[in-house]
This record gives C-alpha cells, structure tokens and sequence, in this order.
C-alpha cells in the first residue's frame, strides 16, 4: 500500500476516533446530565441536536469512518491478518484495542440506538403539548438509561483508545 494511503488512512482514522471518543465523553459525562437537569426545557435542546442537528448520524458517520479507516490499517499493519502479527505483543494489543472499538458499536446499536429513538418520540409527543405524568417519568427513566449504557460506552471507547495509543510500544 502506498505510504500516501496510509498516511491518509491514518490521519483519517486519528481524527475520527478523537471525535467520536470526544463527543461521546462530552455527551454522557456533561450534555445528558445537563439536559436532565433541566427538565421539560432538556426536550427542546434534544430535539434540536437529534432531529435538526442530526446528531446520532454524524456520530455513526465518524465512528464508520473510524472504523473503516482501522480495518483497513489493520490489514495492511497485519499483512493481510496473519496471525504471526496478530500474536506479537504490538499486534495483540492492537486487536484487543479493536475489540474494545467494535464491542462500543456494537453496544450503541444494541442497548444506546432503541433508547434514543424511544427518546425521540416521547419528545415528539411531549413536544405536542405539556408532558403526562406517564410521558415525563418515561422521559426521565429513559433519559436514566441512556446515561447508564453511555457510561459502559466511554469505558469501552477509553480502553481502545488507550491500546491503539501504547500498541506501538509493547
């Protein structure tokens, strides 16, 4: 592969899992604690990042493109996915800094994707008038939720970050 490709590839992937650890670390450590907090309001500013500002989609944009941009350093780092490479310390700590990349994608589609979307149309609904009293405990029991599956989401995003970042240098 020439070196101009894989310096793409690279910076490619570089910048996308910075993003995508980024945002994910500044949505679930500050932006659902504070859309909580505010209550009925909170629903406004949601609706605005999810259906206006197309929030989840950019994020599954940059995670695709993290992901792809991996998989494919991986091949050409790993010589085609010989399992010599992948056996060395250096290739074994990569791996594992995949696994942990691809169990965070998978997770969000499993247990973050239905909540969001149950999210989405409660507030909906809620945005149509004042909330029930069935609507706000969902909303607040959902919102729970999410801030839960996005915390196993950050562990799993942390330690791929932190095996890609040392991978080199074992």
């Amino acid at each position: 592969m020439p070196l101009h490709l894989i310096a793409a590839l690279r910076a490619f992937h570089i910048l996308a899992g910075a993003l995508w650890v980024g945002g994910a670390f500044i949505n679930v450590m500050f932006l659902v604690p504070a859309v909580r907090g505010a209550g009925p309001a909170g629903g406004a500013v949601m609706r605005q990042l999810v259906q206006v500002r197309r929030m989840p989609q950019i994020i599954n944009a940059i995670m695709g493109i993290n992901v792809l941009s991996g998989l494919a350093l991986y091949a050409w780092a790993s010589g085609g996915f010989k399992p010599a490479w992948i056996a060395m310390p250096s290739g074994a700590t990569f791996t594992l800094g995949a696994a942990f990349a691809l169990a965070s994608v998978a997770y969000s589609l499993v247990f973050l994707r239905p909540v969001i979307e149950r999210i989405g149309k409660v507030g909906a609904a809620i945005g149509a008038g004042p909330p029930t009293p069935e609507q706000a405990s969902e909303m607040t029991a959902l919102q729970g939720r999410l801030g839960r599956i996005g915390m196993v989401g950050i562990w799993l995003l942390l330690l791929a970050t932190v095996a890609m970042a040392v991978a080199r240098y074992v």
